[in-house]
């Protein structure tokens, strides 16, 4: 294939991550629905996370500079981030407020509870590691007006595999990319 992530699946390879990720998701059945408009649904908040991630990347991969990176984050925390969460609160209670497609756990929880993890988390490596200036507090406050995508959170890690898997999880498993 020439490009990585590759995933071989019983004599079928496939690459690119989001590709991957949404195939397993049908395989296990949190693709987020039994309709082709569900998926669709569960497909439009995995590709905002990406969108996130991306804005992301704008201060992830700026440079040694911690000056720069520092006028970098505050573009993307003053406009890009806001903007992502206040979709993401809307599309959520639009669709009910528990789960972003019908009333079961979908990788579209999940993108979006992998998103929003290390704004709350206060080890998180997202920003201990990339950018430490960032104070947990901050951090906290962008959830502050969006409590659907607080207790979105919650409901996630209180799932009983993903609560086993956070709790044995290595640090280095936290990054998104």
């Amino acid at each position: 294939m020439g490009a990585l992530p590759v995933l071989e699946f019983d004599g079928l390879v496939i690459s690119q991550s989001m590709t991957i990720a949404r195939f397993i998701a049908k395989k296990v059945g949190l693709s987020g629905g039994n309709t082709p408009e569900d998926e669709a649904k569960a497909d439009m908040i995995v590709d905002l996370v990406v969108d996130y991630y991306d804005s992301l990347k704008k201060v992830y991969f700026a440079g040694d500079d911690e000056e720069v990176k520092k006028v970098k984050a505050k573009a993307v925390f003053d406009t890009d981030v806001p903007k992502f969460l206040d979709n993401a609160e809307k599309l959520l209670r639009e669709a009910g407020g528990r789960f972003f497609v019908g009333d079961a756990l979908s990788w579209a929880d999940i993108g979006m509870y992998n998103a929003l993890e290390p704004l709350v988390d206060p080890a998180s490596p997202t920003f201990v590691k990339r950018m430490p200036w960032f104070e947990h507090e901050t951090r906290l406050r962008f959830l502050d007006s969006r409590p659907l995508l607080k207790a979105l959170i919650s409901r996630v890690e209180e799932m009983p595999a993903i609560k086993a898997y956070l709790e044995q999880r290595r640090p280095s498993e936290q990054e998104p990319f």
